[in-house]
């Protein structure tokens, strides 16, 4: 617990904070301060946590082994998301997305990346708008992996949209209201999405994923646009190596 707080920390924050953290989680679950220590590696952005006390020992000491000391460790990390569920059924090109910068992540009219307008057929192949607009709502709860190939879904469907949008706006009742630069953890109105490459037969390979938090309704017809802001976000999924694009996983690696 104590090594997966000060990875998290490590992070956003830095080694000191992402020690003091750790070692603040180890205290609160009854290990004492002089018991407890933490290192960091900034090379593989890890840190480590390892505890050694004396405990009374009962059979030994007919041994005349009364005492013994004992240990444990722990070492954790941030890695790139490379699995994950609940992923909208919308698909980026990466443009060098800037944190906190607003991207149109579905289009509403003109030619869009080759005749595509941003939306990805999850699930059974040739699911129509009422599946779009399910997954869109809740996300796809099918495990998508970077290196998949996923089929591009051709059309605008505008209200399927719309309602979709409008529905993940409504369940945000957070307070104090969710905004780009803090929301909860599973916000409704962050839209968890695949990178993938510019389509190619009407296929895209999925690179990784990123995250957008909305921040409007979609119009519609032509005007039927998803926006969202790019943003960092911890996700849990399968973790593995490779560029991350804003997603990130913390795991124990020891």
């Amino acid at each position: 617990m104590a090594a997966l707080a000060g990875a998290r920390v490590l992070a956003s924050q830095g080694a000191a904070a992402a020690i003091t953290q750790a070692a603040s989680v180890a205290q609160a679950n009854g290990v004492s301060a002089g018991q407890i220590q933490v290192t960091v590696n900034l090379a593989t952005q890890s840190i480590n946590v390892s505890t050694r006390r004396q405990v009374g020992l009962g059979l030994a000491r007919i041994l005349n082994q009364s005492q013994a000391e004992v240990g444990a460790s722990a070492a954790a990390a941030a890695q790139t998301v490379t699995g994950l569920r609940g992923v909208a059924p919308l698909g980026v090109v990466w443009r060098n997305f800037v944190f906190g910068q607003l991207y149109d992540l579905k289009v509403g009219g003109g030619s869009g990346e080759q005749g595509w307008y941003g939306a990805l057929d999850l699930g059974l192949k040739g699911g129509g708008a009422s599946e779009y607009r399910e997954h869109l709502t809740h996300g796809w709860q099918g495990l998508l992996r970077v290196g998949d190939d996923v089929w591009v879904k051709s059309g605008n469907m505008s209200g399927p949209t719309r309602d979709a949008i409008g529905q993940r706006l409504n369940m945000c009742t957070h307070m104090p209201t969710c905004t780009f630069t803090q929301f909860v953890p599973n916000c409704p109105r962050l839209l968890i999405i695949p990178v993938v490459t510019p389509p190619r037969n009407k296929v895209v390979e999925v690179l990784g994923f990123a995250g957008f938090f909305i921040e409007g309704l979609p119009g519609s017809g032509n005007k039927s646009f998803i926006r969202g802001r790019f943003v960092e976000f911890v996700a849990t999924g399968e973790a593995g190596s490779g560029p991350s694009y804003g997603a990130r996983t913390f795991t124990l690696i020891r």
